[in-house]
């Protein structure tokens, strides 16, 4: 928790010397200036799945903040297992702070292909080709491992 709070604090400039309670205040402040200048605060979570339950209440205690403002947002972005996470009992209150949920089904394989030659050509790799038309043998199980060779040594 406390170098959550230590992290939280750097990246929004607040001084944070171990004492929650300090830093609660200060944060108050900050989204009471927010709400005043029309401002709003916005808190990425990524991997939210690798936090252990206990941070993630404490999160949802941040949520509590700023006198019912709309100022501060929360994104919790992670795996699947961060379902079955807010699934627990412990987690009920921040579950029912959640006003969107959305889960991003995982690439086909021609979503994948696709997306891969779209993002080798915006970084320069005009009509690289790297993939054979055969998909089968496990060859879309390496695509990690080709993309990268790709990367790293300009061949697949």
């Amino acid at each position: 928790k406390e170098e959550f709070y230590h992290y939280l604090a750097s990246k929004l400039y607040l001084a944070y010397d171990a004492n929650k309670s300090i830093f609660i205040l200060q944060f108050e402040k900050l989204l009471i200036q927010c709400d005043q200048k029309v401002e709003k605060i916005l808190l990425i979570i990524d991997e939210a799945q690798a936090f252990p339950i206990e941070l993630l209440e404490e999160i949802r205690l941040l949520s509590n903040l700023g006198g019912g403002s709309n100022v501060l947002g929360i994104f919790l972005v992670g795996q699947p297992e961060i379902r079955e996470q807010l699934a627990t009992s412990q987690l009920l209150p921040l579950r029912q702070r959640i006003g969107i949920r959305y889960h991003l089904e995982p690439f086909s394989a021609e979503e994948t292909e696709q997306y891969i030659y779209f993002r080798l050509n915006r970084s320069g790799g005009n009509n690289v080709r790297i993939f054979t038309s055969d998909r089968g043998g496990g060859g879309w199980k390496n695509h990690n491992t080709e993309c990268l060779a790709q990367v790293v040594g300009g061949e697949g």
